[in-house]
């Protein structure tokens, strides 16, 4: 196992023969059955698919079923009837003399990637078709379709459905072993209408040809599992416009035979039980059948219990709910779809522990708050069983302050005993002297950490009553309107001869750069003054109206102090300066602050034309005893919000990430104190951008979040990302 923040990673070599098929999802998944429906509305007279027609083949079953197509242009309508698209390529073996298999696979994965553009790209995809020309004698044709379906299984990652036209081949064992270990075979034993027809519509004998399928594709080693019947439902005349002689689909008989023969096929695949069905070329209408006989076929089809319409099964998702990012204060929507129309239930979780109230298909948190983030799940149960979602990963983002200095080594050193005039941070804001000359404000090593704070870093300044300039902390731009923020952590390490009328220390200023005098304007000042053993903080608006808390604090406690000014137009007197002490962890990052600890709305607005500054002051004066002997601060924050100027403290849990193998299953475990990670696959460490997201479900058992991912022959590789 190799740990390295932000990413776990445990490697896991795994020498497998075996693959693992649909059998271990049997229990959850839809039916299937797939409609090719490439829509032609109408491309000419013979070819007519349009909207009707598709609504007709997605109609809702308990499962949900699939569609294939070639975009994702209906997506929201299949997902709403609990159905899923799947994706089709038609012209499979075009350029199979030019291009590698591999290089066949990325242009087929290119296809359906720029077709699927509104969400993930299909599971499932449909080629069309294996070369009957090229196949039987042609062991290079052979070995290229075999690259070309491996490679789009194992590096895309598709469920591959081949067609064939071959009802019952007769060679080529070890071929058709390979391909039916990557991909399904759909077997293209169109019976045609008049053929069902001239057999007296029997069953049985639609039955023993499909059967006579499966025994030849048997006896080349394919076995039944990894075999779908298609069929072809074209209205179809036995001799086209072009000389051609048409053997599948209606073939020129009538609308009451037709129904016969879909009614009798269906029976009969049904009784076969293929796994799978696929039905092909609705808009093959060289008889010109009118649209509402095209809807009474589909409608004959639809209602025909295919061999793929299972018995009820655990639900499963179609559409995953999805991570995401939100500022404090925003309003988050996680949403989870799912096939088939079979009554369940919902039950939504954040971090494994169930959401009270929290049962539909989506969930939405309102003026969210670091309290929020972590990992969401939902459980979908029905009467088989229940299936867990992907978890998704609320991050909040807490926004950047204007200015922040942690006085760390930047620009400027902060060099230990060094002055704070001049020292600049790495982001370009510097201090500036205002005042007259004397003692200076200096960096010392200490940290002031604070309860629920993001951590403390770099170092400190110490400052107090004493001749000498005050610095002030230049704002990369003015503030005219609105609230702006303010936060620092403080201690007094002496009080020295400090007064009970005390004095303010820290307040915003209207001014830029160094000047001779000490500043005279502020607004929402931090004062101190002496209240038995200790100090009470209190707050100062502007030139007039000082307020107390009455809480003592003792000399060498740290104090975390947030001050805030607003600007409003109405009058000269009605801007409001607030100041907290010491509030709530639990606010910090939130949207909203809590109430503050003092709040002044009365006196002289801030006199300035704009706040330009922060000052951290020095009072000359020793005799009229405005400000303790000694203080600290550190962690100087301003910003336009409350987040801003308190961000939390968002520890870290380092999760150890262990690992079973179980036959072709990798069981995958962390704590699930550990949240908010991602786990990710990747099949090698050499090349980098190879990781992706494990697709499986989270659990949740006892104390550990769990996921049971396949693998296959070869080295594979987990990490963890946060």
């Amino acid at each position: 196992m190799i740990f390295a923040l932000p990413r776990l990673i445990v490697r896991l070599s795994v020498v497998l023969l075996m693959v693992v098929g649909m059998a271990d999802r049997a229990q959850a998944i839809p039916d299937l059955r797939f409609d090719v429906a490439w829509f032609c509305c109408p491309c000419d007279p013979d070819s007519h698919l349009c909207q009707p027609q598709f609504d007709h083949l997605n109609v809702p079953t308990a499962n949900g079923h699939y569609l294939a197509t070639t975009t994702d242009a209906h997506r929201a309508e299949v997902n709403a009837n609990g159905n899923l698209l799947a994706g089709y390529y038609n012209t499979l073996t075009d350029g199979w003399t030019t291009n590698s298999g591999t290089v066949k696979a990325a242009i087929i994965d290119d296809y359906i990637t720029s077709g699927f553009t509104t969400g993930p790209k299909p599971t499932w995809l449909i080629l069309n078709e294996i070369s009957s020309g090229n196949w039987p004698n042609n062991s290079t044709y052979r070995a290229w379709l075999r690259e070309v379906v491996h490679s789009l299984k194992f590096t895309y990652g598709y469920e591959v459905i081949l067609y064939s036209p071959f009802p019952n081949p007769a060679a080529n064992n070890a071929d058709w072993q390979a391909l039916s270990a990557d991909c399904y075979i759909a077997v293209e034993n169109y019976l045609s209408g008049q053929e069902i027809k001239n057999n007296g519509f029997s069953v049985s004998w639609c039955q023993s040809q499909y059967q006579s399928s499966v025994t030849s594709y048997g006896n080349r080693g394919v076995p039944k599992s990894r075999l779908m019947l298609g069929e072809h439902f074209g209205q179809t005349s036995t001799n086209l416009s072009d000389g051609t002689t048409v053997t599948w689909g209606r073939n020129n008989v009538s609308y009451a035979d037709w129904d016969n023969a879909i009614n009798a096929r269906s029976v009969a695949a049904r009784n076969v039980a293929f796994p799978g069905f696929l039905s092909f070329a609705w808009y093959s209408d060289t008889m010109l059948a009118s649209d509402a006989d095209l809807l009474h076929f589909e409608d004959t089809y639809t209602s025909n219990s295919l061999p793929t319409s299972n018995p009820l099964t655990r639900p499963y998702i179609i559409t995953q709910p999805q991570s995401q990012t939100a500022a404090p204060g925003g309003t988050v929507t996680f949403n989870v779809v799912r096939a088939g129309f079979a009554s369940l239930t919902y039950q939504w979780r954040f971090n494994g522990v169930n959401l009270s109230g929290a049962t539909t298909n989506s969930l939405t948190l309102t003026n969210v708050s670091p309290q929020n983030a972590g990992n969401y799940d939902v459980m979908l149960s029905n009467a088989t069983g229940t299936t867990n979602s992907a978890i998704a990963i609320l991050t909040i983002s807490i926004p950047p302050p204007i200015a922040y200095d942690s006085f760390a080594p930047a620009v400027t050193t902060y060099a230990v005993g060094a002055t704070l005039y001049g020292q600049t941070n790495v982001a370009g804001r510097y201090w500036s002297a205002a005042g007259p000359a004397g003692t200076n404000i200096t960096i010392v090593t200490t940290n002031l950490s604070v309860l629920g704070l993001a951590a403390s870093t770099g170092r400190a300044i110490q400052f107090g009553v004493s001749n000498g300039p005050s610095a002030r902390f230049n704002l990369p731009n003015n503030i005219t309107s609105g609230t702006i923020y303010y936060s620092f952590a403080l201690q007094v390490t002496d009080l020295g001869a400090l007064g009970t009328g005390g004095g303010f220390f820290a307040a915003f200023n209207n001014g830029l750069g160094g000047q001779g005098s000490p500043p005279n304007v502020i607004g929402a000042g931090v004062q101190t003054r002496l209240s038995g053993s200790g100090f009470n903080v209190g707050l100062k608006k502007a030139g007039s109206g000082s307020l107390f808390d009455s809480i003592v604090h003792a000399v060498g406690e740290t104090v975390f102090v947030v001050g805030s000014y607003t600007f409003n137009t109405n009058s000269t007197s009605d801007d409001v300066a607030n100041l907290w002490i010491n509030p709530d962890p639990a606010s910090f990052g939130n949207a909203i602050p809590p109430t503050p600890t003092l709040s002044s709305s009365t006196g002289s607005d801030f006199s300035g034309s704009a706040i330009a500054s922060f000052v951290i002051f020095r009072r000359g004066d020793t005799s009229t005893a405005l400000q303790p002997a000694a203080m600290l601060a550190d962690e100087l924050r301003i910003g336009s919000s409350w987040s801003s100027v308190t961000p939390p403290n968002l520890a870290t849990v380092l999760p150890a990430l262990s690992v079973n193998l179980s036959a072709a299953k990798a069981v995958l475990a962390w704590p699930t104190n550990a949240t908010g990670f991602l786990l990710e696959s990747s099949p090698s460490l050499a090349v980098t951008n190879t990781w992706t997201t494990v697709p499986d479900s989270v659990q949740v058992v006892g104390s550990q979040y769990t996921v049971t991912n396949s693998v296959s022959a070869g080295a594979k590789f987990y990490r963890l990302r946060k």
